[in-house]
């Protein structure tokens, strides 16, 4: 159980809360779901019972949060935690280098719109969703009964756009449309060829550099952006389960108008690695990361790892000192209690139960019969075999037990900035609860939650991304 701590808001002395008493209790299976929800209508006075949170306005109209450390001890359980403060520069530091009316010209704010019945369809439109189609895609949703009816719309759309000669457009179209097809499924690889081959068409004209490291038998893919001045040092960027890179380019280049270099890259199980080299995913993500930093002779970065990134990021950071400052974009403390939390309770209580025992045909078995009944379940086991190079179902979920930050959060020694989505549908808000206190020897940390009020309340902030960035921005000069 945590203790109250003496805060301040803005300065001025908060006096002490009543201490957390549910949400950091348990064994870290919770789902979350009803915190979230919790969180969605009482953020105030679910972050009150904290603790140990300070509240700031970020912007004249949306609470945030930013959990600021001193040095205090604080006790759960019997274990003591101290960490250490939060390094603060002067007022000015944290935004002089920010351009924000760029960086929402780049990334604009399109809000998390309902275009869709089905929460993960919908919140893949919107995921995609490319400023100035909103009507096109408007008109897709409306179409899409099952993930066939998803790939011919965005098929359709995407090569009316390459017709019309917008390459740009076409090429996230295309993106778009590969996203829920069958691994085996012959258009998905036509899909991707397309995408980044217009990716790159239309940006042929832009100062990006991409990027081939060596890294086993194969390379990882990637690309770098510079500044336009002397850099201010270098951001690493990586995703998490189902992206790649160029999905990134508008963020990365609006961080190089804040002065610093940006490298992208799909490691092992994602992006262009994974469809070119079919090269599998690995938990051990500081292998990745270290090749990066060891061909292009990088010795100081901030790294970021967006969406299972997020833990990716973490894991990466525990064992390579050239990372300086890791940001977790957003939190994934537990992505094997994320997938198995997905279909209900009673099917994760069965899930977990056979796979602690290792049980595969009937783990297999009822794999199989959820992939029938579901059309997430079915892409969610198939493109998890295909990201782990699991042979089975059984198989991927026993690699998933490997992709947690439990074990190697005391490691971490950087700055870290862990973020949230207080309404992500995917990532159990209890998790951001529970990696905060495991971080026991970061240099310091800054947590952040993001609402409603500013569009940013899902996973990843998809909806206002622009925010994000200017938060992550402004974290990295004060930590730099």
């Amino acid at each position: 159980m945590w203790s109250p701590q003496r805060l301040s808001r803005c300065g001025h002395p908060v006096a002490p809360v009543d201490r957390l008493d549910s949400l950091l209790e348990g064994d870290g299976d919770d789902d979350g779901r009803d915190d979230a929800k919790q969180f969605g209508g009482e953020f105030s006075e679910a972050m009150s019972r904290l603790g140990f949170v300070d509240f700031h306005r970020c912007s004249a109209r949306s609470p945030r949060v930013r959990a600021n450390f001193g040095e205090k001890s604080f006790s759960r359980n019997s274990a003591t935690i101290a960490i250490p403060n939060t390094p603060r520069s002067e007022a000015g530091s944290m935004t002089q280098h920010l351009d924000r009316s760029a960086i929402q010209k780049l990334l604009p704010t399109t809000e998390l719109r309902t275009l869709h019945p089905d929460l993960n369809i919908n919140y893949q439109l919107n995921r995609f969703l490319i400023p100035g189609l909103e009507p096109l895609f408007a008109q897709i949703a409306e179409q899409i009964q099952d993930f066939e009816d998803w790939k011919s719309q965005f098929l359709a759309a995407a090569s009316s756009q390459e017709l019309r000669g917008d390459l740009g457009h076409a090429a996230g179209l295309y993106r778009a449309a590969e996203f829920f097809m069958d691994p085996d499924d012959p258009d998905r690889r036509r899909a991707f060829g397309k995408f980044i081959e217009l990716f790159y068409r239309a940006n042929e004209n832009q100062t990006l550099q991409r990027v081939e490291v060596p890294y086993g038998a194969g390379h990882l893919h990637g690309l770098r952006l510079g500044p336009a001045a002397a850099s201010r040092g270098t951001i690493l960027i990586h995703a998490g389960y189902d992206a790649y890179v160029e999905e990134f380019y508008a963020f990365a280049q609006a961080i190089t108008l804040s002065g610093y270099e940006v490298v992208l890259f799909d490691g092992p199980g994602q992006g262009s690695t994974l469809m070119r080299e079919k090269m599998p995913m690995t938990h051990e993500w500081e292998k990745p990361v270290g090749a990066v930093l060891d061909h292009l002779a990088l010795t100081d970065v901030t790294l970021i790892g967006i969406s299972l990134g997020g833990c990716l990021a973490l894991r990466a950071a525990a064992f390579e000192p050239r990372v300086k400052r890791v940001v977790a974009y957003d939190v994934m403390l537990d992505f094997y209690q994320c997938i198995t939390s997905r279909r209900g309770r009673m099917a994760e209580i069965v899930l977990k139960a056979l796979v602690r025992l290792r049980l595969s045909p009937l783990l297999d078995m009822m794999a199989r019969f959820l992939m029938k009944r579901d059309l997430y379940s079915r892409w969610g086991v198939q493109q998890g075999m295909h990201v782990m190079g699991a042979a089975s179902p059984s198989e991927y979920f026993f690699k998933l037990k490997a992709y947690n930050t439990r074990r190697i959060s005391m490691r971490v020694t950087q700055h870290t900035l862990i973020m949230a989505g207080a309404e992500d549908h995917f990532v159990p808000l209890a998790q951001f609860f529970g990696q905060l206190p495991l971080l026991v020897n970061a240099r310091s940390v800054t947590a952040q939650i993001f609402t409603r009020a500013d569009q940013a309340q899902s996973h990843c902030q998809v909806g206002n991304l622009g925010l994000a960035l200017v938060q992550i921005l402004s974290w990295v000069d004060t930590h730099s």
